[in-house]
């Protein structure tokens, strides 16, 4: 049966405040009791004004309890201020990706629009629907944006502290899938603007709870453009940053910012430039050395280790071109006509790179050729925690074909062989791998 692509669209009308018991069938193991939180897109609309990106959906957090005595669930609306700024609008009041604002704010007229200028970073959302950090025993709710939102691990209500990166560091974005450092300290990387222009932060959170702090700095090929941080990669010496072949001018930002436009209308993709790898030395927090990658949009980084002699081999999801971001407007995943393309554009691959850094020069940008782990078109791609800096054979993640609904995949990174799990009608979100304590 053809994959319903409109399936993603769903708005969560009420939210589960109130934790819902569920019917267990079978056994769950002890090793897997404990608490799972989940943050996703989930608001599709505000009154009668729908959204038209799957990025720009409100976010919801989920909580899913697993003990001895049964499951429950709960579900909330994440409490920022753009979902407040919406609600008190009754319609959308904050532009997103994909979505301008139905009901943009007021400027006031030429003074109004010198202040929003001065201070555009206001107007932009705080829509933060990807991610859930434990830091330091804290739970936040994360997005590609600098806000986190600290929440109640109980009832998941929006506590008043909050990690603002634009505040405190400057920065306009952030990762939203931020990564323990072998040293305990969690790490992201964001983009800031400076007088030299758009500059690469990297961003350490001390594992003792002091406040988060800016470690480096390393600018991009273009100047003074922003760039897709959405995933980047850590092995045990060094960080790798994707430079992707896209340009989005900050003077367009803040143009979108003030005359409340949508932000996919600035979002160019250059076909004919390569993806450039940036590789950061832990010890220096500097860069290291630089590669370079075909034309290919990497939307998540999987994997990466140091093999013996020194090389970083680095696995990542590849789609042949930034057609998936445009697919994910909601007026395409409602047509069942562009299904047949869209299968095609959501084809990701889990691919690997070897970087020479044993024999690489220093000074110059080395061209490497990368290649696919399997055949298998994989999303999401997760691994045993336990395998996390250092060589893996297995890789977990979902996907669809143009003849199932949506299965959840067992890849041998070696083989490329592929062991499937379907059932009709099961779509799946997020994938967890809960590792069994007894496993080898």
């Amino acid at each position: 049966m053809q994959h319903d692509f409109s399936i993603i669209c769903r708005h969560c009308d009420v939210e589960t405040v109130e934790p819902v018991h569920a019917t267990v069938t079978g056994t769950i193991p002890t090793y897997a009791y404990g608490d799972y939180y989940f943050n996703s897109p989930g608001i599709g609309r505000v009154g009668a004004a729908e959204y038209c990106h799957i990025f720009d959906f409100g976010a919801i957090l989920q909580k899913v309890h697993v003990a001895s005595s049964g499951c429950s669930y709960r579900s909330r609306y994440l409490q920022t201020s753009t979902f407040t700024k919406n609600q008190k609008a009754g319609s959308i009041a904050v532009s997103e990706f994909g979505t301008a604002a139905i009901v943009p704010p007021k400027n006031d007229g030429f003074f109004g629009k010198l202040l929003q200028m001065a201070d555009y970073s206001s107007l932009m959302t705080d829509n933060a629907a990807t991610s859930v950090i434990n830091q330091n025993g804290k739970l936040y709710a994360v997005g590609d944006g600098p806000t986190w939102f600290e929440f109640d691990p109980d009832d998941l209500t929006v506590k008043d502290v909050e990690i603002c990166l634009s505040r405190d560091l400057g920065l306009m974005s952030a990762s939203s899938h931020c990564t323990k450092l072998s040293n305990g300290n969690v790490v992201t990387v964001g983009q800031s603007v400076t007088a030299s222009g758009t500059k690469f932060n990297i961003v350490e959170f001390p594992s003792s709870g002091e406040k988060p702090q800016v470690v480096g700095k390393v600018s991009p090929r273009w100047r003074y453009s922003s760039n897709i941080i959405h995933s980047f990669g850590v092995s045990r010496d060094y960080l790798v940053i994707i430079d992707m072949p896209v340009v989005v001018r900050y003077v367009d930002v803040i143009k979108c910012s003030i005359k409340s436009t949508a932000f996919i209308d600035i979002f160019n993709w250059l076909p004919e430039e390569s993806v450039q790898l940036l590789i950061i030395d832990q010890k220096t927090w500097k860069q290291h050395r630089k590669f370079s990658l075909k034309n290919q949009y990497v939307a998540h980084i999987t994997h990466c280790h140091e093999k013996d002699n020194g090389d970083l081999v680095l696995d990542f999801e590849s789609y042949k071109g930034p057609d998936l971001v445009y697919s994910l407007l909601t007026k395409n995943l409602k047509n069942p006509a562009k299904y047949e393309a869209m299968s095609d554009h959501f084809r990701g691959t889990v691919t690997r790179a070897i970087l020479p850094l044993s024999s690489a020069s220093p000074s110059s940008e080395v061209r490497v050729e990368s290649f696919p782990l399997s055949d298998v078109s994989i999303s999401n791609p997760i691994l045993n925690s336990n395998f996390v800096l250092r060589q893996y054979k297995f890789l977990y993640g979902s996907s669809h074909t143009k003849h199932d609904y949506c299965r959840v995949s067992k890849v041998n990174v070696d083989t490329g062989e592929a062991i499937h799990f379907i059932q009709p009608g099961l779509y799946m979100s997020d994938i967890l791998y809960i590792t069994n304590p007894r496993e080898k």
